[in-house]
This record gives C-alpha cells, structure tokens and sequence, in this order.
C-alpha cells in the first residue's frame, strides 16, 4: 500500500456496526461492536507517526434518534477500541443533516474529508479515504484523495513461512498426482485407507486424519462403501 501521511475511515459498516437489528447506527453506548478484523489490522500501523480520522453521516440526529455529542462520543468511544488512542479534536467530523438538507458535509459532498485533511495539514494526494459504501467512494473522489473499500482494507492477510510454502507444493503436486490413478494410499502421508471411489471425474480418498484433512469434509468427497 502506498505511504498515506492521514488514513480517513467511514464509521458505520467500516469501523463498527450496529447490534439492533434493523437498526442502521448506534444511538447509545452499547449498540455496536467493532468489524471483523478491524482492531488486528490497525493494529500493525504506527498511529504516532501517522495521522488518523473519521468521517460519519450521522442522519439519526436529524431525525432526533439522538444528539450530536451523543453520537461524537460513541465514534471517539470506537476509535479508542479500536486503536487504543484518544482521537485529537478535530479528527473526527460529524455531518448531523438529513439527506435533503443540501449541506456540503454530508457525503458524498467532501466537506468532512476536507476539513479532516485542514486539521492535519495533509494535502489529498497523501490521503486514503476507506468506505463501505458508494457515497464514501464519491466523497473521496471529490476530495481529491485516494479511496478503498472497507472489505479490502480489512481482509486478513496471513504470511505464510517457507515450511508453509513447501508443504502447500508438495501437498498441491500430490493431489494433482492422485487425480490421475487409483490409489489406496493417502496422498500426503502414505497410509493404507479405504478403496478409493470416483466422484463425477475425480477420485478422493477418505481423509485418514493428516494435517491437510483435519476440519469439516463434504460428504461427497468422503470414500463410499
């Protein structure tokens, strides 16, 4: 990933989501948890030295679901969940509007982006902007910064070791190897199994207990008496 000097991240579906359900945002604490692998992957980056925000449409003090710094104190509750610092005055902006209220900080509109930005003195071009919906997309493009949706930013991502690498080839060889002959061999550690069995084109053994076979198997890829 490029070297961003400010990450911006949407709230809702990006950072948290609601536990009521059918309810869109929180309206008080105790009504949402962080997304998956959010805490793991912010985790890994070094928020003394970069800068952090957020940027939240907040439709429900419009609609008199709750007040403006009910819903500024649930987002800095999230951040520091999530991250483990107290957000900075500033890095977190709020649009309280309804959405034909015509206000320049409801995204899309880049308002919040922009001040966001002024705050730390970081030009667009340093920016990423990251969303889960297409109006967060639009708000980044009219911001000039960069954008990524949230299910990209927050896939895991799992290194694998050499000694991983060498045993996905030998097991991945061994099972091209087995789809070409009839064996009553396992496949990876070589004990006697059960008489093989052909299912559509290939053929499968039933697992005999060894690293690659261990978790849930489909019925059908199970030997059949």
């Amino acid at each position: 990933m490029k070297d961003y000097k400010l990450i911006i991240f949407d709230a809702d579906g990006t950072l948290r989501e609601c536990t009521i359900p059918g309810q869109p945002c929180p309206n008080k604490s105790g009504e949402w948890r962080l997304m998956f692998n959010v805490k793991r992957t912010l985790d890994q980056y070094d928020w003394s030295r970069m800068a952090f925000g957020v940027a939240s449409n907040q439709a429900g003090i419009a609609l008199g679901f709750l007040d403006q710094n009910t819903a500024y104190q649930l987002l800095c509750d999230m951040v520091v969940e999530a991250t483990g610092h107290f957000p900075p005055t500033g890095s977190i902006r709020v649009c309280p509007h309804g959405t034909k209220d015509g206000c320049n900080c409801r995204k899309p509109a880049p308002g919040m982006l922009n001040d966001i930005m002024l705050f730390w003195d970081v030009l667009p071009g340093d920016t990423l902007y990251v969303g889960d919906m297409e109006s967060d997309r639009q708000a980044a493009v009219n911001a000039g910064c960069d954008f990524q949706w949230s299910h990209e930013f927050f896939r895991p991502r799992v290194e694998l070791t050499e000694e991983d690498n060498k045993y996905i080839s030998e097991a991945l060889t061994k099972l091209v190897a087995l789809s070409k002959r009839e064996t009553d061999e396992c496949f990876l550690c070589g004990k006697k199994i059960e008489r093989m069995s052909k299912v559509g084109r290939s053929v499968y053994a039933r697992p005999c207990g060894c690293r690659l076979w261990q978790g849930t198997v489909p019925d059908a890829w199970k030997t059949r008496k």
